[in-house]
């Protein structure tokens, strides 16, 4: 609505969105435009979160029994990936003895 009134509604890149007539789309083209523009942009502190977030749930995956072998040897998390790594696991080709 700022430049509406001022020189920046003549701008190249502002024409597409100030010739819209009806509110509704012009707060669409609006509101896509600032999501293309910042969806890039994640605060460091979300990475952090995010990362301190699979590290836990790698660290529960570790300690659950029912992830053990019959001789008590526990599953080893490498990485702090795993959990998105065997969401994408679809088939596992075993012999007879596994």
């Amino acid at each position: 609505a700022a430049y509406a009134s001022s020189d920046g509604a003549n701008s190249f890149y502002m024409k597409p969105i100030m010739s819209q007539e009806s509110p509704g789309m012009w707060f669409l083209l609006t509101y896509l435009t600032y999501f293309v523009l910042l969806a890039f942009m994640m605060p460091i502190s979300l990475f952090v979160s995010l990362e301190f977030c699979k590290t836990a749930q790698a660290k529960f995956m570790e300690w659950d029994d029912n992830m053990a072998t019959s001789d008590g040897r526990r599953m080893a998390a490498r990485t702090s990936s795993l959990n998105e790594e065997l969401s994408q696991v679809q088939y596992i080709f075993s012999d007879k003895t596994g």
